[in-house]
């Protein structure tokens, strides 16, 4: 739905955005709803157009026609909506987003809406998950926006607090239930797909015959994917156990798309929320249940926290923070100064040295924990 909020009057130009497709697709379903009820079940009052186009005369045939069906009354329904899906030519260093020919298409096809909008009695929908916020598209919703006549919808996806989000919607669905700890066990390990999350959470309640299912099901019967495992390593590293952390990292080394650099940056990132929770606890800047800051920081503190912003630990959902959390009370400073270090040297040696990365990486994190 639009934020949870009927869409505002004389708003009918609409692109929904996102890092994931199903979640997109399916926030393009809820806002067809909102638009007109009836558009589920009268095809001639909604017309689709493919946006996905893998080279640039494609990406020219999608303009032509969305720029068609606007320009076309329907005769079979007094409203009519026009939905451009899937848009491949928006997206960041795309082959068809830097084609010249497609650059001038997207731009007059931007300047018409800004300028003329769309027929009386027409909505325009426009959607993907690769359209980049810098791109011609995404700058002329902008202006839409602005001036009171589209707005830009982003669908999320692609990190873990979107994933929990499709998690609670399945639940909340069926009636069942997950912990918090379960659920953060179960997306560490599935990874944040919303399909895939949809799929496995399916298959896990079929093992459980349907009762709330333990951390020890999701480990016995969910799928291990590559970002799922990459939490996992997360988890094994900052809990201090090497023997766990040096099994996670050969088990997602075996896999076609791991790669050493980006699991070294994985690890200093968790390294860096375990330091600001060490830091706090150490300096006695806790709330006393431990979960938080404390309250009425005043002074240096205070300033320091709000420089955090977003990279601030405490301010994340429970299932993100209390893991590290969890982490910290196994590390002191030193500990972690020393593991950063290690870390740091494996990541330039990664870059720098001939000797084998998967070597490299597993000496730096022996190091990191020893």
């Amino acid at each position: 739905m639009t934020d949870g909020k009927e869409i505002p009057r004389g708003v009918r130009m609409f692109l929904v955005v996102g890092s994931d497709s199903y979640l997109v697709e399916e926030r393009v379903s809820e806002l067809l709803s909102e638009i007109d009820p009836s558009l589920r079940t009268n095809e001639f009052a909604l017309e689709k157009i493919d946006g996905a186009a893998s080279n640039a005369e494609e990406a020219l045939v999608a303009l032509e026609r969305v720029s068609a069906a606007l320009a076309q009354t329907s005769f079979f329904a007094e409203n009519k909506t026009v939905w451009l899906r899937a848009v491949s030519f928006a997206g960041k260093n795309a082959r068809t987003t830097e084609a010249e020919d497609v650059k001038r298409a997207v731009d007059v096809f931007r300047d018409r809406l800004v300028s003329a909008g769309v027929p009386e009695g027409t909505t325009l929908v426009v959607s993907g998950d690769g359209i980049a916020k810098n791109s011609l598209l995404y700058n002329g919703f902008k202006k839409l926006e602005k001036a009171g006549t589209g707005k830009i919808l982003d669908a999320g996806g692609g990190d873990a607090t979107s994933a929990k989000r499709v998690v609670d919607r399945i639940l909340a669905a069926t009636g069942r239930k997950m912990s918090s700890a379960v659920l953060s066990a179960f997306v560490s390990r599935v990874g944040n797909d919303a399909a895939r999350l949809r799929s496995e959470c399916e298959k896990l309640f079929a093992y459980t015959a349907g009762k709330e299912p333990t951390a020890d099901d999701v480990s016995e019967i969910c799928t291990l994917e590559p970002n799922g495992v990459a939490w996992e390593i997360q988890s094994a590293f900052g809990s201090r156990d090497l023997p766990r952390t040096l099994a996670v990292l050969h088990k997602l080394l075996s896999m076609p798309k791991a790669s050493e650099i980006y699991l070294a940056r994985l690890l200093l990132a968790r390294l860096a929320d375990i330091d600001v929770a060490v830091a706090a606890r150490e300096k006695g800047l806790l709330a006393p249940d431990g979960r938080g800051w404390k309250s009425g920081l005043s002074g240096a503190d205070a300033e320091a926290v709000r420089d955090l912003g977003a990279a601030d630990p405490l301010s994340k959902p429970p299932f993100q923070k209390l893991p590290v959390l969890e982490n910290a009370a196994r590390w002191t400073v030193p500990a972690v100064r020393k593991a950063r270090l290690a870390l740091m040297r494996g990541h330039e040696h990664l870059v720098s040295s001939s000797a084998p990365p998967s070597t490299v990486l597993e000496l730096a994190i022996c190091e990191a924990l020893s």
